[in-house]
């Protein structure tokens, strides 16, 4: 971490070395208010850290999504639900989408995964801002990049919108 009040004489205050998914979080690292998740790239650790003193922050959970190749993550707006796409070395038939319960940081626990019933991965994510379409919810629609790039030549080109109404309630089936 690196207080920056004075831009002119940033101080690293706190290195975060105390999770897998600190060590190596690639494009998984995102705050909502005084929570930090991080995710390990190419790996299955989710850290959550409290940043209320955003000088030193606390590790609160650290868990392991088993068969998990972090990639992006992103909180829904209220803070309580972190989704996790993967990297692109899992694709095949029935990618997964991995959601972290964080209504409790200091007790993250793992939903139910979702496993696309296609050939393709999640790769990156974004969640549907407030007013974003008459009637829908603000973080109640995933709209999820699937891509194809060399040498991962086996999934499919696309995007994916998914409904995640119960995983943003933090329900724990999906429907």
């Amino acid at each position: 971490m690196i207080d920056a009040s004075d831009p002119r004489h940033p101080v690293v205050t706190a290195n975060l070395t105390d999770s897998p998914a600190a060590l190596v979080p690639h494009e998984t690292v995102h705050t909502n208010g005084h929570t930090l998740v991080a995710s390990q790239a190419n790996g299955t650790n989710v850290a959550v850290y409290d940043i209320s003193d955003c000088r030193h922050p606390v590790l609160t959970s650290s868990i392991d999504l088993p068969g998990s190749s972090g990639h992006m993550g992103d909180f829904a707006p209220d803070g309580r639900t972190y989704y996790l796409s993967q990297n692109p070395c899992c694709s095949g038939i029935g990618g997964p989408l991995y959601i972290v319960d964080l209504t409790d940081p200091f007790n993250a626990k793992q939903l139910p995964t979702w496993n696309y019933v296609g050939e393709g991965t999640p790769h990156s994510l974004n969640l549907n801002p407030q007013d974003f379409l008459p009637g829908v919810a603000e973080g109640t629609l995933m709209f999820v990049g699937q891509g194809r790039s060399f040498p991962f030549t086996d999934g499919q080109d696309g995007l994916v919108i998914e409904d995640v109404r119960d995983y943003q309630q933090s329900r724990q089936s999906a429907t």
